[in-house]
């Protein structure tokens, strides 16, 4: 009688495990696909419709970083894409909690490989914040810590192919800041190694697809790999013809290899998107510092010296305490009163 109470016992706890499991399996599958319709979303810039998206990813799990890292890549892609730093307060708090939500799950030792690769991605956003505003070293220490929860998460679970997503931009990036960075050196050149995790997780991640191809674009011009570089561009806007952050770092590159007339038509468009209703609620004096001091470069270049003084009066203008140099990626301004002297 003894055996067999403890045999229904353990019976119904397997059973149970097994429901809750399956359950959750159900649950994690249905929170990818409605995951996988929030990062379209965003590709296609419909950042309103991203966020009411990962705002239901959330209310199906509160427990879950899932929803939160998701909702702070949203933010950090507005900055990233519109050059402001408005969205600061929303990206620290997402990106907070859903450090404190993959700890609390490593904790309770809950699906180990995802709350890994939860708490890696996010340190790893929390990192390309700091790297965006020149506080590198702080990009760094989040970095690592990203690093090593998601190759914890690769040791549990092999074939998480999205966190190579996050151990490829941690690798690329560090070895390429070396030479800025003395105390990088010693950890040697895996710049290569980088860029192959980023291309499998973009093959083979269930999320990843997206943001691979952005981190491709920008390691690709760092490379001057313009081969790979303009087909991975050209790719991305017949699929997102409104993606802003592409055309940024196209029209850059355009003017690297002087091809002004084409650098020019580039900015133009940019320049539309800006203008657009959700560009203009968006778009923080950052962007039109960094879109007037290229068209007028393309413009001084051409030969169109009125144009191109128009462009640089613009970004000279504007009032120092309006605007935040660590968005820009060149300082633009620097860069203005030299070509306005030659201007003279």
């Amino acid at each position: 009688m003894v055996v067999q109470a403890v045999k229904n016992i353990l019976f119904t706890l397997i059973f149970v495990t097994s429901v809750f499991a399956d359950s959750y399996k159900e649950k994690e599958a249905e929170m990818f696909k409605m995951i996988a319709s929030g990062i379209e979303q965003m590709s296609l810039e419909n950042y309103e419709e991203a966020q009411n998206t990962f705002r239901k990813v959330i209310k199906m799990d509160t427990e879950s970083p899932n929803g939160y890292l998701l909702m702070a890549t949203t933010f950090h892609n507005l900055m990233a894409d519109y050059r402001n730093l408005k969205f600061t307060n929303q990206f620290n708090y997402y990106i907070n909690l859903a450090i404190e939500k993959a700890q609390k799950r490593i904790d309770q030792n809950f699906n180990l490989a995802r709350s890994y690769q939860y708490l890696g991605a996010a340190y790893g956003f929390k990192g390309l914040r700091e790297a965006s505003l020149g506080n590198f070293f702080q990009a760094f220490k989040d970095g690592l810590n990203g690093l090593n929860a998601l190759e914890t998460a690769l040791e549990i679970n092999p074939n998480i192919d999205d966190a190579y997503y996050g151990t490829g931009v941690y690798h690329y990036w560090r070895a390429k800041k070396a030479g800025a960075l003395k105390y990088l050196i010693f950890l040697g050149d895996s710049r290569e190694k980088g860029i192959e995790e980023i291309k499998r997780a973009g093959k083979g991640g269930e999320v990843c697809s997206q943001v691979s191809v952005e981190a491709l674009i920008r390691i690709y011009q760092a490379e001057e790999d313009y081969n790979n570089f303009f087909k991975i561009v050209n790719q991305t806007l017949i699929k997102y013809p409104k993606d802003i952050y592409a055309r940024w770092y196209l029209g850059e590159t355009l003017t690297l290899q002087k091809r002004w007339k084409e650098a020019l038509e580039v900015y133009q468009k940019i320049e539309e998107l800006l203008n657009e209703p959700f560009g203009k609620e968006n778009a923080g004096i950052e962007a039109w510092i960094e879109l007037w001091y290229f068209k007028g470069l393309c413009y001084f270049n051409l030969g169109n010296k009125t144009e191109a003084k128009k462009m640089i009066n613009k970004v000279l203008e504007i009032n120092p305490k309006n605007y935040d140099k660590r968005i820009f990626v060149q300082d633009f301004v620097e860069l203005s009163e030299k070509l306005k002297t030659k201007l003279q």
